[in-house]
């Protein structure tokens, strides 16, 4: 409900002020899940800080700067390291992490 409220409001502003917030997936088996997938970056720290903090209004990221100050939990960062990936492989490594996390928002693979 906070997501969705959070991107009707958004919805509503400035097309200038507008934020790029990430999808939500709504199959059955995302609904209540506590993940958020935050995406495959080169630059962990950084891809975490335009989640959290600033990025971009275009660049599709959770925005939580621009969310509600109320919204109940913590928050817990896990960093998934691979390095030296092929790059072909990536996309099946994000699909099976998405399959057995079922993310909420952002990217849930092609399951």
């Amino acid at each position: 409900d906070v997501v969705d409220g959070n991107k009707a409001r958004n919805k509503t502003l400035p097309a200038a002020e507008r934020r790029a917030f990430a999808r939500v997936n709504k199959r059955k088996r995302n609904i209540g899940s506590r993940c958020l997938y935050i995406g495959q970056s080169e630059k962990a720290a950084e891809r975490i800080r335009q989640h959290l903090t600033e990025a971009h209004p275009a660049t599709f990221a959770i925005h939580l700067n621009y969310w509600p100050n109320d919204i109940p939990g913590n928050l817990i960062v896990q960093v998934i390291g691979v390095p030296n990936a092929q790059s072909v492989l990536v996309p099946f490594i994000e699909d099976q992490l998405a399959s057995e996390m079922s993310p909420i928002l952002g990217r849930r693979g092609s399951v």
